[in-house]
């Protein structure tokens, strides 16, 4: 294996797609690798990976060798423009072509990386006779394309332009370091027993490859690819001196919640390594900063032991990158979790996490993790060994005041890369977002994903009101006249809307307009969910009704609507089918909730239910939130709960005679308190007794319904 590096001539272009100018960038006498970016850095660091993606463990063999020798192909040029002027038929071609000019062994010769990088020897002896032969080659290179283009596809007009140049067309010199191996030419008989072979469990794994199958290298961002950190100085300072040499520790977790920055700290690190080990470190030497993801690892691994023998050749290769390698490469793990699960069979019961310990046991390699306060105490309980191994490394949330400066600071970026432009208007609307509706997360890390998110979908564009408006009833579901601060309610307006659709029941409508007005107000306790009901009253009089109603209110349609059956879910397993297992960790409850920001939860038949689903429900009404089976944080505080119940219409019908009103109102009360817990009841926002449905109320029902499946057939 040789190390060497290679001076490649590239081509830096200008061009543009959908009037937007881009920078194009490819090696001279190639047309491959190349990279488009509109900032010129971000262009050059992509095609550098690129090359380095593209030639990295390059063998250097017959098929090959064409490609390589054209990149280490480096002659004394001059890089010169040449103005056309000609016809094509009824074509106009007008403007100018870049050529690189060189000699070799006494021949000059032009290359023309536009038109498909076509070379020729020149016969020319003045510039005069060469830019005449160069007009003249090109003219007849653009007919020969022209008439390949009207063959192949007769509507689409001949554009010269995508083959001329501009003035800020030029060529740069871009150095990479590649390891050079070279194929050995040996002819070998085949084995007689080739075809058993093929079924042998014995495979050799090579850690430099199998890496970059399961992460990427954050050395390869540098510089303009890694987050940088901002006011952050002394969190940076504290965890620079913990992840690099020589005062590194073997095992770190970074703990804090999500949109905190952890991952911006360890780009920061990185960054200012990188930019020290510049002037200081030998190429060859720097330590390199890898983020791998546990399940990929045993993606593919179908046969036992494989993932093992990968995962070692991983965690060999961080060890010793190289013969006489003094500096380990440095691992980053998300979701640590899967460290403790990924690996067991009903044959194995070893973990990566098993693998992993040994190493950092020996102080071989450095390890950090990065999770949640949750994840890391799920660790901590179910392997206290492999969890001491690593010193923790808490990242608070910022001030709100810092917290504001970051933004804003960050924000210059996100607008640059994206050629957009933030209001000030539009700024504020994203933070009173956050603390309203979304403040579960952390910031800076809350709001600089919306932002990003707006920046991404309104490219080159200015980002007011309307469009933080927009986009977030997009994402979210709820409707501008319940979140909007400039539209308000008239009177009645709610209860009207409501009971238009929900007949027969003017105490429920009450009570949901009330939770309606609560939450246009912003009066809702943010550490639990918007709102919880229970429906109680005779099968057939509008309980499902009246949260389907109040779903297409808030959230536009019924697609919020996460409606489980309780009859479902009676048996003793029914809490794990609702938040997940270890083998299953996406539960039916926690999937649906994790991927709507809003909605209306109900349950059905809540007295069915298993006595565990119930104590379940305790902490979502409680605190609105519930954690899965890997630690992870679900929040319900932007959804409604509501609850359906019988229990009590039965005697209610047998003692018809018992009249209404309070009579039925002690039989449900007593029935409720027979049948669950006071502190369920007591958690519960408000119990709503449904009115049995008199001959008005059918018919009004019944035109409504027609209603509705005349306007959906037409």
């Amino acid at each position: 294996m040789s190390a060497i590096t290679l001076e490649v001539p590239t081509l830096v272009k200008e061009v543009k797609i959908a009037n937007q100018k881009y920078f194009y960038i490819r090696p001279l006498f190639l047309s491959t690798p190349f990279a488009v970016s509109g900032k010129y850095e971000t262009c050059l660091n992509q095609y550098k990976k690129e090359l380095q993606s593209q030639l990295k463990h390059t063998t250097f063999h017959q098929k090959n060798q064409e490609e390589l020798l054209w990149l280490l192909f480096r002659p004394k040029m001059e890089y010169r423009f040449f103005t056309l002027s000609f016809r094509l038929g009824n074509y106009s071609v007008q403007g100018m072509i870049g050529a690189a000019l060189f000699e070799l062994q006494g021949y000059q010769f032009v290359h023309l990386p536009s038109l498909q990088n076509y070379m020729f020897i020149s016969k020319s002896s003045t510039l005069p006779e060469l830019e005449e032969e160069i007009r003249e080659t090109v003219r007849l290179l653009m007919r020969n394309l022209k008439n390949d283009q009207s063959k192949s596809n007769k509507d689409e007009p001949f554009d010269a332009e995508k083959y001329l140049s501009t003035r800020k067309e030029f060529v740069s010199i871009v150095s990479i370091k590649i390891q050079l191996t070279y194929d050995k030419y040996k002819f070998e008989e085949q084995d007689e027993k080739f075809f058993f072979n093929i079924f042998s469990p014995e495979v050799n794994f090579s850690g430099e490859f199998e890496i970059e199958k399961v992460g990427y290298c954050l050395n390869e961002l540098y510089p303009s690819g890694l987050k940088r950190a901002y006011l952050r100085d002394a969190e940076v300072a504290q965890l620079f001196s913990l992840l690099i040499e020589p005062k590194q520790v073997n095992g770190l977790v970074l703990v804090g919640e999500v949109g905190v920055g952890r991952h911006t700290l360890i780009n920061e690190c990185v960054a200012r390594y990188l930019a020290e080990a510049e002037e200081t470190v030998n190429p060859n030497e720097k330590q390199q900063f890898w983020y791998i993801n546990p399940n990929r690892i045993i993606a593919g691994m179908s046969v036992v032991g494989h993932w093992q023998k990968r995962f070692e050749a991983i965690l060999n290769f961080a060890k010793s990158p190289y013969p006489d390698a003094k500096t380990a490469h440095s691992i980053f793990i998300d979701n640590p979790i899967a460290l403790l699960q990924i690996g067991k069979s009903s044959q194995n019961n070893m973990t990566l996490s098993d693998v992993l310990k040994t190493y950092i046991e020996e102080r071989s390699i450095q390890v950090t993790l990065i999770a949640t306060p949750k994840e890391w105490k799920k660790i901590q309980e179910k392997n206290r060994r492999f969890a001491d191994l690593f010193q923790v490394f808490r990242v608070q949330p910022p001030d709100a005041a810092t917290a504001i400066k970051m933004v804003l600071h960050q924000r210059r970026e996100v607008e640059n890369t994206n050629q957009c432009q933030f209001s000030v208007q539009a700024i504020t609307m994203l933070f009173n977002i956050h603390r309203m509706y979304f403040n579960n997360m952390a910031l800076p890390g809350g709001v600089m994903k919306l932002m990003t998110q707006l920046a991404v979908k309104y490219k080159g564009s200015l980002i007011d009101l309307p469009e933080v408006r927009s986009e977030f009833k997009a994402t979210s579901g709820l409707q501008e006249h319940v979140f909007e601060n400039g539209q308000s309610f008239k009177e009645n307006e709610v209860e009207n809307e409501l009971s238009a659709h929900l007949v027969g029941q003017s105490l429920a409508v009450k009570s949901i307009s009330n939770a309606v007005h609560l939450i246009k107000a912003r009066l809702t306790d943010s550490t639990k969910p918007l709102s919880s009901y229970l429906f109680i009253g005779p099968t057939g009089v509008g309980k499902t009704q009246a949260a389907k109603v109040l779903c297409r209110y808030l959230l536009g349609d019924e697609s919020h609507l996460i409606r489980l059956d309780m009859n479902e879910y009676i048996d003793d397993y029914a809490v794990h089918r609702l938040i997940g297992t270890e083998s299953n960790p996406e539960g039916v409850l926690i999937q649906k909730v994790r991927y709507h920001t809003f909605g209306v939860i109900l349950l059905d038949e809540i007295e069915k239910a298993h006595p565990a689903v119930r104590d379940l429900l305790l902490q979502v009404l409680d605190d609105a939130r519930l954690t899965d089976s890997l630690g992870r944080v679900v929040s319900f505080s932007n959804f409604i709960v509501i609850m359906t119940s019988n229990i009590g219409a039965t005697e209610i019908d047998r003692n018809i005679n018992l009249g209404t009103g309070n009579v039925e109102q002690a039989i449900y009360k007593k029935a409720i308190e027979n049948h669950f817990r006071p502190e369920f009841i007591n958690r519960i926002d408000e119990i709503i007794v449904f009115n049995p449905l008199n001959p008005a109320h059918t018919l009004e029902i019944a035109r409504l319904q027609i209603r509705d499946l005349t306007a959906k057939r037409r």
